[in-house]
């Protein structure tokens, strides 16, 4: 009975310390499980505000790049009317020009006419006389207000018998002149609203892509952030993963050890039970036989004495 109480209390150290290592175990692990959540938790909610301003910056990067796309559809449309423009002033240009030419010409020829014969009493050459309508008439379309001036100059000076065809080919010169000045202005002008128009594209364009390299370079700073905490998050992850199996593992142990515990504490109680009775029953019997040899002692003490006295 005295060494299964030892072994008892032996076992019972043993299983105490134990008992004591899987709490503190538990414990340990439990702890290390909940900051790696909490961790985790956190370091998420970074990465996800991380992500979602970076893709906002990308949404904005991707809307810049429409607009600059669009600009430049507008320049490239505005190059194309200024060349059409261009191309129509040098055309009116050469018509003018020609025309002033051909006044001066017709001026000279007019006056060393005059100084040759009585040109007031010549007629007009019918081929002089048209030309002057169709240069009038090319001039309608262009510039119609000094056309329709010069017509009426022209008429009024044909009225004259025979015409003043000094003061016609003067007045022709003069207006075509100054229709070569309006239009001259006339390209200035357009040529000055094209360079505006086409600097504005341009700042507009510089001030796109200057906050697409701002949100680029944000992007990065966002993309080298993520990256870190990623693999963060990742080693947490992997680390609690491993903690909780442990835990699973060592409760599981624990557990069966508690039982295999509990069950050997019956078997022990049941085996000092089983002894007691054991002892208890011996001493009886043992008391049982002690009265026994006295009765026989006593009974043959008397028959011993009795054969002495005979």
């Amino acid at each position: 009975q005295t060494n299964i109480e030892n072994e008892g209390k032996e076992e019972a150290k043993a299983y105490d310390k134990y008992a004591c290592f899987c709490k503190e175990q538990a414990t340990g692990k439990q702890y290390a499980i909940e900051k790696a959540n909490e961790l985790e938790e956190r370091l998420t909610a970074e990465i996800d505000a991380a992500d979602s301003e970076k893709q906002r910056l990308e949404g904005e990067i991707s809307t810049l790049n429409d607009e600059i796309d669009g600009v430049e559809g507008e320049m490239d449309k505005a190059n194309q009317t200024r060349e059409s423009d261009h191309a129509s002033y040098l055309e009116r240009d050469a018509e003018l020009q020609e025309g002033i030419q051909g006044a001066k010409d017709a001026i000279n020829e007019t006056e060393h006419a005059q100084k040759q014969i009585d040109a007031a009493k010549a007629a007009v050459p019918s081929l002089l006389l048209q030309q002057l309508a169709q240069t009038v008439r090319a001039l309608e379309e262009p510039l119609p207000n000094k056309a329709t001036q010069l017509a009426t100059d022209i008429a009024e000076a044909s009225k004259k018998d025979p015409p003043d065809l000094l003061t016609i080919f003067k007045s022709l010169k003069k207006h075509l002149e100054m229709m070569k000045i309006d239009n001259d202005k006339e390209e200035l002008e357009s040529l000055q609203k094209y360079e505006m128009l086409q600097g504005a594209h341009k700042n507009q364009i510089k001030a796109k892509d200057h906050a697409i390299k701002k949100f680029n370079a944000t992007c990065a700073e966002l993309t080298e952030e993520i990256a870190p905490k990623t693999q963060d998050r990742t080693d947490s992850e992997t680390a609690r993963t491993a903690d909780e199996g442990f835990l699973s593992d060592l409760t599981d142990k624990c557990q069966a050890k508690a039982e295999a515990w509990d069950a050997r504490s019956k078997v022990r109680s049941g085996e000092l039970e089983a002894i007691g009775k054991a002892l208890e029953i011996l001493k009886g019997r043992a008391v049982d036989v002690a009265g026994s040899a006295d009765e026989v002692g006593s009974k043959l003490g008397i028959g011993l004495l009795a054969k002495h006295r005979a």
